[in-house]
């Protein structure tokens, strides 16, 4: 059980550092491409932020592969004009 435990605050931690990087890049992304000067993150960064929390927090594997490695893809598709429109009409 002590075993089960530690691999269980070994992966939280894991994922909990996984997070905090992935805030850091989001940042200097949207200082940067944003113009937000301030530090606080645009509201489309903000939504890319929670994605990203939800999506980490359930990812399986632990230590977490580059999701383009992934065997699971539980990322949503980027959707263009083109993509929605060949949806649509089939």
């Amino acid at each position: 059980m002590q075993i089960a435990a530690k691999l269980n605050a070994g992966a939280l931690k894991e994922k909990e550092d996984q997070f905090k990087v992935l805030n850091r890049f989001v940042k200097v992304y949207c200082r940067e491409n944003h113009n937000r000067k301030s530090g606080a993150l645009c509201q489309e960064c903000r939504d890319l932020v929670s994605y990203a929390k939800k999506r980490l927090e359930v990812c399986p594997y632990v230590p977490k592969p580059k999701c383009q490695n992934c065997r699971t893809r539980c990322i949503m598709p980027i959707s263009t004009p083109e993509a929605d429109l060949k949806a649509i009409l089939g």
